[in-house]
């Protein structure tokens, strides 16, 4: 009875350290994925300001320069 009793209790211990190794892996790897997640937020706040500031320093673009382009008119066909 006492071999049964112990077996169990080492069963159970196992079971905790199986389950304590999946909860930490489990915050391992929300971890990494928050740092992944963080990682592109802050890569694509540096494109923003990147675009920001290139667009402050080009030149303004006049009006007389964009060339708008009209599109022709279809030709209607006449009958023959």
């Amino acid at each position: 009875m006492a071999a049964a009793s112990q077996s169990q209790s080492e069963a159970q211990k196992k079971l905790a350290r199986l389950q304590s190794l999946q909860q930490s892996e489990s915050q391992r790897q929300r971890q990494q994925d928050l740092a992944a997640k963080d990682r592109e937020k802050q890569e694509l706040q540096r494109k923003i300001v990147e675009n920001a500031q290139r667009a402050k320093d080009s030149p303004p673009v006049s009006a007389a320069a964009v060339v708008k382009k009209v599109p022709e008119k279809p030709k209607i066909l006449q009958p023959v």
